[in-house]
């Protein structure tokens, strides 16, 4: 494809980022739109299904391990470990404020 050509057709084409902050923004801002625009949201559903890359990207981006959801006040650590998922406790474990004394409604 002509580069030219291709950009004569789109209109001159959209400019690109101009700084790194740019490029990073526009980089986490297309994560967050992969993972539905909802961090805590995607971080849940990952640990439910055992997505490992979908819970990284979440947590790069914000999500929270201490968010609650369901009638069992449950946190993704609380369903990590439940489902003996290895990985993704480890994952979960090694963030910053981790909230490894958070109770659930059972007390567990």
């Amino acid at each position: 494809v002509d580069p030219e050509a291709a950009d004569a057709a789109d209109g001159g084409g959209a400019a690109g980022p101009e700084t790194e902050e740019d490029l990073e923004a526009l980089t986490r801002q297309k994560a967050l739109e992969r993972l539905g625009g909802d961090v805590d949201t995607a971080l849940w559903e990952a640990t439910q299904w055992g997505d490992f890359e979908r819970a990284f990207t979440a947590l790069d981006l914000g999500a929270d391990l201490g968010r609650r959801h369901g009638g069992r006040g449950n946190t993704p650590l609380h369903v990590s470990a439940q489902s003996g998922n290895a990985g993704l406790l480890a994952l979960f474990l090694r963030q910053p404020g981790c909230p490894v004394d958070l109770r659930n409604a059972s007390g567990e």
